[in-house]
């Protein structure tokens, strides 16, 4: 379910899919893409910050993929504004959030995995700010996730298997928030 009564729609693009999915513990979720969630202005402005900002590390799962920590710099009116654009998609402030600028180069790639938490939920929302322009495509539960610049899917990590094919030309660029919640 989607806080605040934001509009979703279901996101793959496989005409007889239903937009709910086994999770690797047996638990059907449901994901969704929010079309347009970010203006291609805060995609153009998350790109520019992707290239000045310092402090890239790389991604605790492998593949060449490298991560920034943005939460130091959410006293910048126009990011936070994005990154509470994305939060207000999971459950709101209620919750502490993490925030993070994800880069892909070519070569890199993510494998299939979950992200799991002990005694929690994790919800996490990833916007599209940039596109490679071959690879670097987003899979949920084994199903490729059709996505333009600017568009978020919501969607559980520890409860499903998700994954990035490899990069071949340009670079892939997300903007990703998250946070653990006890369970219901």
């Amino acid at each position: 379910i989607i806080a605040g009564g934001s509009a979703a729609t279901p996101f793959l693009d496989v005409p007889e899919f239903t937009p709910t999915l086994q999770s690797t513990s047996g638990v059907r979720v449901k994901i969704y893409i929010h079309l347009g969630l970010l203006s291609r202005d805060d995609c153009a402005f998350l790109a520019r910050c992707a290239g000045n900002l310092n402090g890239w590390v790389p991604g605790r799962q492998g593949g060449g993929y490298s991560k920034l920590d943005v939460t130091p710099v959410l006293g910048d009116a126009r990011l936070a504004a994005c990154v509470a654009a994305l939060r207000g998609v999971m459950c709101g402030p209620r919750y502490p959030h993490d925030a993070w600028l994800i880069k892909y180069p070519v070569g890199s790639s993510v494998g299939a995995h979950t992200d799991p938490v002990s005694d929690r939920r994790h919800y996490r929302v990833n916007a599209l700010i940039a596109r490679a322009a071959r690879g670097g495509r987003l899979s949920i539960g084994g199903r490729r996730v059709a996505m333009r610049t600017g568009d978020a899917v919501y969607f559980h990590p520890d409860a499903v298997e998700h994954s990035v094919s490899r990069v071949e030309r340009g670079e892939r660029l997300v903007l990703s928030v998250g946070t653990t919640v006890p369970p219901p």
